[in-house]
């Protein structure tokens, strides 16, 4: 079984559920996307935005909330990176996809300004990733042969030059190829303008610009799919938040999606871009890190999201640190996802933990007592070992999860050392820094990458 991303994934958790929702790392929630913030335009083109570094020319093309978050990132790992963004249209079926078409008259447009106009930096943080095993299934109907695409020949040294043979059939080709080209992108993506996509992007480099594009998570749902299969999700989220494989649960799944070769490869990979693949915190590489060979280079690309508080009072977001706002709490539209984790993350347990006769009140409500309704026991934390019996404390690895849970019994949460309430499903960072959002992903390493090649180039 082959698992594609062409759906993009999600990093958030949604009220009244403890499940991680999907994404492509365009991070977005599966409720309609805001408009886009009003960012300041350039002057020779009111549709395009300018991105200043230190006097760098660069632009970044995306939408919806996916491009809000990357703002607001780039500015907070450097405050020079002025970052506003040229905006692409979304997909009607599914707003966080940012469409083929748009991308393409994007890139003409820029490499038809003047010498003098162009970015010296382009970053495209999205991807069109299609499974290997499906690409070479309608590649073998396609040239007539048996073809089996693996990571390890991606290039083009190798099959590259094959599947961009593929690539300008369904672009010169798109009506007589519709079976094809609806087999491979299902979402109406555009993949039938990839071909046409990598040409831009190839004579942008040509021109002198850099390109930056993510490499992608191609494993991910095949991983995140083999744990709910196998009921590994404790294990599995213990060693998202831990960095510890409990008896080699991570492993042992991982090397099952390698060996069956399932793996979502991002064709803009086939072009000059510079090719970023995901790093933690600590540049190694990520469990869902691409390792085809078209990846050029790594950069980290995983961060904590924590809620930034003044005097009891929400202010925004940080990325970087505990206390300085990145990310202005009116800024942030998906705010209404993450409402049940602001209730607790960040916060002393001693404010939200229940006390011994709510906690006995509960217990009861759990026993069926009619005196008490579930609003009773809103905003409280309860010790998961006075909330659920030891047989489901063993059965469901509760203790891997948390050491308390909410009235709904759904989330659970742990603390550190100095009482400082954590969510380690969202703590993909591995450290003890709050977290309410999973802001992670081989977009985020694009700026990290744009700012190392600036640095260095300040140096030369």
């Amino acid at each position: 079984m082959q698992l594609s991303i062409n759906t993009p994934k999600l990093h958030s958790y949604y009220n009244k559920s403890a499940i991680l929702k999907s994404q492509n790392r365009n991070c977005a929630g599966n409720a309609a996307q805001p408009e886009m913030p009003a960012h300041k335009s350039s002057p020779f083109n009111p549709e395009v935005f300018a991105v200043s570094f230190s006097g760098e020319r660069i632009y970044m093309l995306d939408g919806g909330q996916h491009a809000d978050d990357l703002y607001y990132f780039a500015k907070a790992i450097d405050s020079d990176f002025d970052l506003q963004i040229m905006p692409l249209e979304l997909n009607p079926k599914d707003k966080r996809i940012k469409q083929l078409k748009s991308l393409k008259e994007s890139l003409e447009k820029i490499n038809s300004l003047p010498e003098e106009k162009r970015p010296d930096y382009i970053a495209i943080p999205m991807g069109v990733h299609v499974a290997l095993q499906n690409l070479s299934n309608q590649m073998s109907k396609i040239f007539e042969k048996d073809i089996k695409l693996t990571p390890e020949k991606t290039d083009m040294q190798h099959d590259g030059k094959l599947i961009l043979k593929m690539l300008k059939i369904l672009s010169d080709y798109p009506d007589d190829n519709r079976h094809y080209i609806r087999a491979l992108d299902p979402l109406g993506q555009g993949i039938e303008y990839t071909y046409p996509i990598i040409q831009e992007i190839n004579k942008a480099v040509a021109g002198g610009i850099k390109v930056y594009l993510p490499s992608g998570h191609p494993t991910e749902n095949s991983i995140k799919w083999l744990a709910r299969d196998r009921k590994l999700k404790p294990e599995f989220y213990y060693y998202i938040s831990h960095g510890q494989d409990i008896n080699g649960t991570v492993a042992g799944m991982k090397k099952f999606v390698k060996d069956r070769n399932w793996y979502d490869f991002n064709l803009l990979a086939l072009s000059k871009a510079d090719k970023v693949a995901l790093k933690d915190k600590n540049n190694n590489d990520h469990l869902f890190s691409s390792y085809d060979t078209c990846i050029t280079r790594g950069a980290r690309g995983v961060y904590n999201f924590t809620p930034v508080r003044e005097n009891g009072e929400l202010k925004g977001f940080s990325f970087t640190d505990e206390t300085t706002v990145e990310y202005p709490v009116d800024k942030y539209k998906m705010i209404k996802n993450i409402e049940n984790l602001l209730v607790y993350v960040g916060k002393n347990i001693n404010e939200v933990e229940a006390s011994p006769e709510e906690v006995k009140n509960f217990k009861s409500f759990l026993k069926g007592d009619n005196l008490f309704k579930p609003e009773d026991f809103k905003n409280r934390l309860f010790p998961v070992e006075e909330v659920f019996s030891p047989e489901e404390i063993k059965n469901q690895r509760i203790y891997l999860q948390g050491e308390y849970t909410d009235a709904e019994r759904k989330l659970f949460f742990t603390t550190r050392d100095d009482g400082t309430v954590l969510f380690n499903k969202c703590n993909y960072e591995q450290t003890a820094k709050p977290s309410v959002v999973s802001m992670w992903g081989c977009c985020f390493s694009l700026f990290n990458a744009i700012k190392e090649d600036i640095e260095k180039s300040k140096q030369e």
